[in-house]
């Protein structure tokens, strides 16, 4: 029987760390980080491009991985993963124990882990989308963990201002915060109970030997060549992404632990912030 892989899968709202922990985690030798594995089928399709800037049928890194191209080529696979990762979809999940069983999407997924895990390797697929994680949860090959990132939303509205990819103005960001984080909330206590551990960006910052040697020990992995790197303010490898922020074109990024929302957002906005996600603020310990 074929040993099951072992994958960690990365939620939350964007802006929140997401593209940088699973590029920081990748530092560490038993760990692969491909990046948003929900884009795949675009990226198999020639609609957009590895990383590096070459289709990944061209990319030396995914022509290592022929079985997941092949795979995730096909159109059964992208018209079921399509569906079930659709945030409208979520409710399903709570009603239907059957809900994304279906055996195509299953073997498509469990093919796309097992090509990636090769050596042992901690696949991680910081693809942030609630829905494909609670899609993925019911993968029944997959033994698979969840990381829950979460960011003071300060900070996150002011990442959204930012004229830089998907930009968002103050409510609207802040909306998106509270919707995001309140479903990631209930679905971490409820459907996904016992699988999940809660990051946050400024613990990471902060205390990131602290914070990487609990991951470590929930992935069951030695996560300390990332803490160093973060200790030390080294540069450490992108690798070949499928999707992610603008940081996936780069070759190397390294891990900056400035908080700036204080001295750039004014003091009207950071307070209407802080008030419209109180509850969440409370749940994770951001003061005013």
């Amino acid at each position: 029987m074929s040993r099951e892989p072992s994958a960690l899968y990365i939620m939350g709202a964007g802006r929140s760390g997401t593209t940088v922990m699973a590029a920081l985690l990748a530092a560490s030798p038993d760990v692969v980080a491909p990046g948003e594995l929900h884009q795949l089928p675009d990226h198999v399709r020639g609609r957009e491009n590895c990383g590096c800037g070459m289709p990944l049928s061209k990319c030396p890194k995914w022509g290592e991985y022929t079985a997941v191209i092949s795979c995730i080529g096909e159109e059964a696979y992208a018209e079921r993963a399509e569906h079930f990762h659709r945030h409208g979809m979520i409710w399903r999940y709570f009603v239907s124990g059957k809900f994304a069983r279906d055996s195509k999407y299953q073997r498509g997924e469990t093919t796309v882990f097992r090509t990636l895990e090769q050596d042992r390797n901690l696949v991680v697929d910081s693809s942030k989308y609630i829905g494909r994680a609670l899609a993925l949860s019911r993968v029944e090959a997959l033994d698979l963990r969840f990381l829950y990132m979460v960011r003071d939303p300060r900070g996150v509205v002011e990442s959204f201002g930012k004229k830089v990819q998907t930009s968002r103005g103050p409510l609207s960001a802040t909306l998106y915060y509270l919707v995001v984080n309140l479903t990631a909330e209930v679905v971490a206590r409820t459907l996904l109970r016992g699988r999940v551990m809660k990051v946050r960006f400024e613990d990471l910052a902060e205390r990131p030997e602290e914070t990487l040697a609990r991951l470590g020990r929930f992935v069951d992995r030695d996560l300390s060549p990332t803490s160093d790197a973060i200790r030390q303010g080294r540069d450490v490898a992108v690798g070949h992404l499928v999707g992610g922020n603008r940081l996936r074109s780069r070759t190397r990024i390294s891990f900056s632990r400035q908080v700036t929302w204080p001295k750039t957002m004014g003091r009207s906005t950071r307070f209407f912030v802080w008030l419209a996600t109180l509850p969440l603020n409370i749940v994770n310990r951001y003061r005013l």
